[in-house]
Protein backbone atom coordinates (compact mmCIF):
# COMPACT_ATOMS: atom_id res chain seq x y z
CA UNK A 1 0.00 0.00 0.00
CA UNK A 2 2.75 2.11 0.95
CA UNK A 3 4.26 1.46 -2.45
CA UNK A 4 0.93 2.92 -4.44
CA UNK A 5 1.18 6.08 -2.23
CA UNK A 6 5.02 6.67 -3.10
CA UNK A 7 4.38 5.93 -6.53
CA UNK A 8 1.59 7.73 -7.43
CA UNK A 9 3.22 11.13 -5.02
CA UNK A 10 6.03 10.99 -7.44
CA UNK A 11 4.08 10.82 -10.53
CA UNK A 12 2.15 14.10 -8.96
CA UNK A 13 5.84 15.44 -8.20
CA UNK A 14 7.10 15.39 -12.09
CA UNK A 15 3.81 16.78 -13.67
CA UNK A 16 3.48 19.80 -11.11
CA UNK A 17 7.32 20.67 -10.46
CA UNK A 18 9.47 19.30 -13.42
CA UNK A 19 10.72 22.11 -15.50
CA UNK A 20 12.21 22.11 -19.06
CA UNK A 21 14.63 24.41 -20.30
CA UNK A 22 12.14 25.04 -22.90
CA UNK A 23 12.75 29.07 -23.30
CA UNK A 24 14.04 30.69 -26.61
CA UNK A 25 17.83 30.56 -26.97
CA UNK A 26 18.24 27.01 -25.18
CA UNK A 27 19.02 24.19 -27.27
CA UNK A 28 18.63 20.64 -26.82
CA UNK A 29 21.45 17.87 -27.35
CA UNK A 30 20.60 14.13 -27.33
CA UNK A 31 20.46 11.07 -29.09
CA UNK A 32 19.29 7.17 -29.36
CA UNK A 33 21.11 4.20 -29.53
CA UNK A 34 19.20 1.36 -30.50
CA UNK A 35 18.69 -1.73 -32.69
CA UNK A 36 21.86 -3.42 -31.22
CA UNK A 37 21.93 -7.08 -32.38
CA UNK A 38 24.72 -9.71 -32.53
CA UNK A 39 25.30 -13.71 -33.64
CA UNK A 40 28.63 -14.53 -32.63
CA UNK A 41 28.47 -18.28 -33.44
CA UNK A 42 31.28 -20.44 -34.51
CA UNK A 43 31.78 -19.73 -37.98
CA UNK A 44 30.62 -16.29 -38.47
CA UNK A 45 29.42 -13.25 -36.65
CA UNK A 46 27.82 -10.45 -36.96
CA UNK A 47 27.17 -7.35 -35.11
CA UNK A 48 25.43 -4.20 -35.84
CA UNK A 49 23.77 -0.76 -34.06
CA UNK A 50 21.92 2.26 -35.03
CA UNK A 51 22.56 5.73 -33.36
CA UNK A 52 20.48 8.75 -33.73
CA UNK A 53 22.18 11.82 -32.73
CA UNK A 54 19.40 15.01 -32.45
CA UNK A 55 20.01 18.74 -32.23
CA UNK A 56 17.63 21.46 -31.67
CA UNK A 57 17.30 24.56 -30.82
CA UNK A 58 14.39 26.79 -29.18
CA UNK A 59 13.25 29.87 -31.47
CA UNK A 60 10.66 30.96 -29.10
CA UNK A 61 9.27 29.38 -26.18
CA UNK A 62 8.28 25.34 -26.07
CA UNK A 63 9.09 25.73 -29.72
CA UNK A 64 12.33 23.85 -31.17
CA UNK A 65 13.58 23.53 -34.63
CA UNK A 66 15.99 21.46 -35.39
CA UNK A 67 16.80 17.73 -36.75
CA UNK A 68 18.67 14.20 -36.38
CA UNK A 69 20.55 11.80 -38.92
CA UNK A 70 20.22 8.11 -38.23
CA UNK A 71 23.45 6.27 -38.94
CA UNK A 72 23.78 2.41 -38.71
CA UNK A 73 26.84 0.57 -38.85
CA UNK A 74 25.84 -3.02 -40.15
CA UNK A 75 27.64 -5.79 -42.18
CA UNK A 76 27.35 -5.29 -46.16
CA UNK A 77 25.45 -8.53 -46.39
CA UNK A 78 22.53 -7.45 -44.00
CA UNK A 79 22.00 -3.90 -46.36
CA UNK A 80 23.18 -4.51 -49.74
CA UNK A 81 19.65 -4.54 -50.48
CA UNK A 82 18.81 -1.35 -48.75
CA UNK A 83 21.54 0.57 -50.66
CA UNK A 84 20.47 -0.79 -53.97
CA UNK A 85 17.16 0.24 -53.55
CA UNK A 86 18.41 4.16 -52.20
CA UNK A 87 17.03 2.95 -48.72
CA UNK A 88 20.60 3.75 -47.67
CA UNK A 89 23.06 5.53 -48.38
CA UNK A 90 26.52 4.24 -47.46
CA UNK A 91 29.26 5.79 -47.37
CA UNK A 92 32.44 3.46 -46.30
CA UNK A 93 33.11 0.07 -46.03
CA UNK A 94 35.65 -1.41 -42.88
CA UNK A 95 37.83 -3.06 -45.27
CA UNK A 96 41.42 -3.36 -46.30
CA UNK A 97 40.94 -3.69 -49.86
CA UNK A 98 37.23 -2.33 -52.16
CA UNK A 99 34.67 -4.89 -52.73
CA UNK A 100 33.53 -6.21 -56.21
CA UNK A 101 29.66 -6.24 -55.56
CA UNK A 102 29.18 -3.49 -57.97
CA UNK A 103 26.74 -1.61 -55.54
CA UNK A 104 29.92 -0.86 -52.87
CA UNK A 105 32.76 -1.29 -55.26
CA UNK A 106 33.33 2.60 -55.45
CA UNK A 107 33.21 2.99 -51.74
CA UNK A 108 36.10 4.20 -49.57
CA UNK A 109 37.93 1.80 -47.52
CA UNK A 110 38.41 2.47 -43.43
Amino acid sequence: MKKRYFIALALIFTVFFAQAQTEKGYYLIGGNIGNIKGNFQKGGSSFGIGITPKVAWFVKDNIAVGGQIDLMCDQTTNTTQQIEGKKVIAYAVTTAKPLITPVLKDLSTL
